[in-house]
């Protein structure tokens, strides 16, 4: 194995779910979609999209899941809450994904690439998904047992992004 793809896969594995989506190819072809996203599972926002197809898709997967929690007026508050967390924490993802592809198609390999690039996504993803969970917690509080069902299946990978 060269050591670019032993590199990259190290990569991936630290960074965890969030990053598998980037495994088959280094460098994604203009226009191609989001694979795992569409269907609620983990995987980055708009691999290969726009800004703005990235957004819609997240205001979908967001609606969608509105919907299967058939969150209710009295819980629009803090669902708006969640929604927004949710929102900043996939910016965050995004960018550090960005800054990762960039590096790769800009054919960096070197090993202190890599370590650097391990030490900014393990930076940036920590802190985003520890700015999720107040609002997650607080979503979660306001739910009945039946949402709560819901959620247990849902919210884990809408947080992973």
């Amino acid at each position: 194995m060269k050591l670019c793809g032993f590199a990259f896969n190290g990569l991936l594995a630290l960074c965890g779910p969030s990053m598998a989506i980037a495994q088959e190819t280094l460098a994604p072809k203009a226009g191609s979609g989001p694979t795992t996203a569409e269907s609620g599972g983990c995987g980055i926002i708009g691999y290969g999209g726009s800004v703005a197809a990235n957004d819609a898709l997240l205001d979908s997967r967001i609606a969608s899941l509105k919907r299967e929690l058939q969150i209710t007026d009295g819980q629009e508050a803090v669902w708006k809450g969640y929604a927004n967390a949710l929102r900043a924490t996939t910016q965050v993802m995004a960018n550090m994904h960005q800054q990762m592809i960039g590096a790769f198609q800009q054919n960096d390999h070197s090993s202190m690439t890599v370590v650097d690039l391990n030490i900014d996504a393990t930076e940036s993803k920590l802190p985003a998904l520890e700015a999720l969970k107040p609002a997650t917690i607080a979503l979660y509080k306001e739910l009945s047992e039946e949402q709560k069902k819901k959620a247990d299946e849902r919210l884990p990978t809408m947080g992973c992004i």
